[in-house]
């Protein structure tokens, strides 16, 4: 067993093939089967049996033992080649996204070798829903851009494997390591029949054009994943089945409570959210006389808050549900001037 050794690592068809049929992230387990040159062929050993990817890597960055971050790190202040040391900190970020001295270090050296650092264009979303992990959209500095629906195109998906993804756990974020999603694929959004998590299924009845698209695997239920560190802002029980919005961090002004259906209320300059345990969701904004209210149907103890990379936004993943299928979920965005939700509607079933 090999691991690879680079930030990501380009897996062609063959062995003198110039096209990518995947990205592998660094520390991926492999197998190696052939080799032909500097090229050889591998197995990812991270993907069951009956699923396998295989094809052609750059033998050079393979390596007998997993990298660290602390590794990476040493290794670049061991090197004097500039590009040397860029790549140590590529590989040193890609481990650890968490650490931020990472990415401010990583800009650093590439602004020093004459380059340019390119922003992300926003933090991508996904969730974790019937052991698969199925792509919501993009937060960008703006807005939310639901982009679940598959645009068509092969690129779409091969981006989505070369990114980095966290998985939030509470109130902290968790690499995920190795390369789970190296194949993301299009589904059928309506009456989808034997798909799992690493193959898409078909539609016999009433169909639709539009397709969903899969990373692949996960495990626990309304797991949250990103591209991009975020502040996870984890809801707190205050009583028997009453959850608050997290954003009461910092409230300003008068507070409220009502038992029953509606269970608690907060204020933030004079912003209120009202969490339902299993009925209405309210928002209710007034910035600069101008009110902004919204209401949606959820259990809001499975809504997955965090606050946007800028700290300019809280953010809330809510699920929807018609009866007891999960449909989709709706991203609400709230600002100090602001309020917005967007949904996203992943599924159907049925005429």
């Amino acid at each position: 067993m090999l691991f690879v050794h680079a930030s990501l690592l380009a897996l062609h068809p063959g062995p003198d093939a110039d096209a990518v049929s995947a990205w592998i992230r660094i520390n991926t387990p492999v197998e190696v089967l052939e080799e032909d040159g500097e090229r050889v062929r591998v197995r990812l050993l991270d993907r069951p049996p009956e699923h396998p990817v295989e094809g052609w890597v750059a033998g050079a960055f393979l390596d007998t033992e997993a990298l660290t971050a602390a590794d990476a790190r040493l290794a670049r202040e061991k090197s004097g080649d500039p590009d040397e040391r860029q790549a140590w900190l590529e590989r040193a970020l890609a481990i650890d996204p968490t650490d931020p001295w990472h990415e401010r270090l990583l800009k650093r050296e590439i602004e020093q070798n004459g380059g340019t650092w390119v922003e992300p264009a926003g933090t991508e979303l996904a969730m974790c829903a019937g052991g698969r992990v199925e792509y919501l959209g993009l937060l960008t500095e703006d807005r939310f851009e639901d982009r679940h629906v598959w645009d068509g195109t092969r690129r779409q998906l091969l981006d989505l494997s070369a990114r980095t993804w966290l998985r939030v756990e509470g109130d902290h974020l968790v690499p995920i390591q190795g390369s789970p999603f190296v194949t993301p694929f299009a589904t059928e959004t309506w009456n989808e029949e034997g798909a799992n998590a690493y193959t898409p299924g078909t539609c016999d009845a009433i169909c639709e054009v539009e397709k969903k698209v899969i990373l692949g695997p996960c495990e626990t239920e309304g797991t949250l994943y990103v591209s991009r560190p975020v502040e996870p802002m984890p809801a707190t029980p205050v009583g028997d089945d009453v959850v608050v919005a997290p954003v009461m961090a910092a409230p300003v002004g008068a507070q409220s409570r009502q038992l029953g259906h509606f269970v608690e209320t907060m204020a933030w300059d004079r912003v209120r959210i009202v969490w339902g345990v299993e009925g209405t969701f309210g928002l209710n904004l007034t910035v600069g006389g101008v009110h902004y209210a919204d209401s949606l149907q959820a259990p809001q103890h499975e809504a997955v808050w965090f606050e946007r990379p800028g700290g300019d936004r809280y953010v809330a993943v809510v699920p929807q549900y018609f009866e007891d299928r999960l449909t989709g979920w709706v991203v609400v965005e709230l600002g100090r001037a602001t309020m917005r939700s967007t949904p996203v509607t992943l599924a159907g079933w049925g005429c």
